[in-house]
């Protein structure tokens, strides 16, 4: 980088230089012929124009540096002080310029910044390149601390540096986004971390059928990802007394770790338990600073001392009547403190635990109806099959299991084709299968708010498409429904020919009513006409008068006929 200092004392060395010339130029100016003289004269103007020119790039040059948008000084590192410095470098620091020049520029850096500019300093004077541009924590007047990016041009004197220039930016808030930035992206992968360990867990509930291999595989992945020494889960009975470990984990990378699932008396954590059962709260403890729960009951000298947990947290969920299931982890390598993002974790992994447990309960519940169902199946054929209606029995999935005779008749597909096979929403029209399939879901969530009757159309083999009314019930103790298809596509087209004649009866009356309405002006017309008619002034009129009346009567005719006819 082009040294201030140099640059100054060129353009002063260039401008005595251009003095002395024009000098030397006059004084000859006496000894020479006219025509040397005017090119004498010509080289002193030359000369006074370049020195003009030089001053003046020398005043743009220091108005530059005075106003350049960074921070610009100069320092003797022999006498350690500032030579000069610029106005945006007083504003970056607070102080006058007098206070700068006055105090030793090591004293602006922050301890640890200092130590590292003394070092690149000390290796210049060894002769090792130093890289013109670092980072440094800068302390102001009134302690206010900042980040520079300083680039440093030395002069080297006797081959060491004996000053320097330097420019300094503002960098403090372009640290701050890079720290925010490095921060969220450390929030980001952990998000993903988590997030990555939450679809292993779903993947393990959705592909396993077995109960322990899916409750293993969660305590695995759920330990795995916030680096625990061991992840253990608890059935907690209040009923039974007792503490079942269903399932635990140990980090392979962890020394010294032993199993500690077992069937505990629950007197042993009665308090913490009875804490998480009436608060339904996560409670945690450690080796400096043990539950207050587990102190009042004992356990804490228990976890701490003969298990030698450096910390323990118990996160329960899944309660039900007097039960729940708590979430165990423990660190026994270090003492830790656990991170609301890893609370927020293993809080998602629990619901997701929980829904493992249910299809566990579901599956259970399914195969013992299932058993049930094969016991009493020669009982339910026999009703099944002569209900005299459309009969099916399907799944939560809405694949037809079984179904009776009625049904292949109404659906124009074979048992064979329909069982195991085809779903009865695939019967239903389009624009009605939204609404049942709302219907579907809300019975799966709320079962007592979803109709079990209604009706829609019915599209069988042929594509002919009937009205069917669907009265569908919950086997007990399944998740299986009896569902009955009635076509009242008759009933239907009855009910509409009702409503048309209900319409035509309506007009009639209407009709009756404004035909009496219409009778009534008429035979005071006529009444009129017939008056006119015997006057003898009028007499001339008499054959229109007839002919008026005459129309009348044969309104008045069509008109009795009408209400005649709307009497039926």
């Amino acid at each position: 980088m082009e040294n201030q200092e140099k640059i100054e004392e060129q353009m002063v060395e260039e401008l005595e230089r251009l003095r002395q010339k024009a000098a030397e130029l006059e004084s000859k100016l006496g000894h020479k012929s006219n025509e040397e003289q005017d090119t004498i004269q010509r080289d002193i103007s030359d000369c006074k124009l370049m020195e003009n020119n030089l001053r003046a790039n020398k005043e743009k040059y220091m108005h530059l540096v005075q106003h350049a948008p960074a921070g610009i000084y100069e320092i003797d590192f022999i006498k350690e002080k500032f030579i000069s410095v610029n106005d945006v470098m007083c504003q970056y620091l607070g102080y006058t310029r007098e206070e700068l020049l006055s105090i030793n520029p090591f004293d602006i850096l922050a301890e640890e910044s200092k130590s590292h500019f003394r070092q690149r300093l000390s290796n210049a004077f060894a002769g090792e390149k130093v890289p013109e541009t670092a980072e440094f924590k800068v302390i102001g007047k009134d302690n206010r601390e900042f980040w520079a990016l300083i680039n440093v041009g030395y002069i080297y004197g006797n081959q060491a540096p004996s000053r320097a220039t330097v420019v300094a930016h503002d960098i403090t808030e372009h640290k701050k986004l890079r720290a925010a930035l490095s921060q969220q992206k450390k929030r980001l992968e952990e998000q993903l971390h988590f997030s990555n360990a939450l679809n292993r867990i779903a993947e393990t509930i959705i592909h396993n059928e077995d109960t322990q291999k899916i409750l293993d595989d969660m305590a695995a992945i759920i330990g795995e990802t916030i680096a625990v020494d061991r992840s253990l889960i608890y059935d907690i009975d209040f009923k039974q007394h007792q503490i079942k470990g269903i399932s635990e984990w140990l980090n392979p990378n962890s020394d010294g770790i032993t199993a500690t699932k077992d069937t505990y008396n629950l007197d042993v954590f009665i308090n913490t338990s009875k804490y998480m059962l009436e608060q339904r709260k996560w409670t945690e403890s450690h080796v400096d600073d043990i539950s207050p729960y587990a102190a009042k009951d004992g356990s804490g000298e228990l976890l701490h001392g003969l298990m030698k947990i450096k910390s323990g947290l118990c996160f329960p969920f899944a309660f039900r009547n007097q039960a729940y299931y708590c979430l165990v982890f423990n660190q026994i390598s270090y003492r830790r403190r656990w991170r609301e993002e890893e609370i927020n974790f293993i809080n998602a992994a629990a619901t997701q635990m929980e829904i493992a447990i249910q299809k566990i309960r579901i599956q259970n519940g399914q195969r013992h109806a299932e058993k049930a169902l094969l016991k009493s199946e020669s009982l339910y054929r026999t009703i099944f099959e002569n209900t005299g209606t459309a009969t099916s029995i399907a799944g939560i999935d809405t694949i037809l299991s079984l179904v009776n005779t009625e049904f292949e008749k109404l659906s124009g597909y074979t048992k064979k084709e329909l069982e195991g096979i085809k779903s009865w929403t695939s019967f239903v029209l389009k624009e009605d299968l939204e609404r049942l399939n709302n219907y579907h879901h809300l019975r799966m969530l709320s079962p007592h708010e979803a109709p079990d009757k209604f009706e829609f159309r019915f599209v069988n083999k042929a594509g002919e498409v009937r009205n069917v009314l669907m009265t569908l019930a919950q086997i007990p103790g399944t998740l299986m429904h009896l569902s009955s298809f009635l076509d009242i596509t008759e009933i239907k087209h009855f009910q509409q020919e009702m409503s048309r004649l209900e319409r035509l009866n309506l007009v009639g009356q209407m009709a009756a009513g404004i035909g009496h309405e219409v009778r009534n002006p008429m035979t005071t017309v006529r009444g009129f006409l017939q008056m006119f008619r015997g006057k003898s002034h009028l007499a001339i009129y008499k054959s229109h008068f007839d002919l008026m009346i005459d129309e009348l009567d044969r309104a008045n005719s069509i008109i009795t006929h009408f209400l005649s006819l709307a009497q039926y």
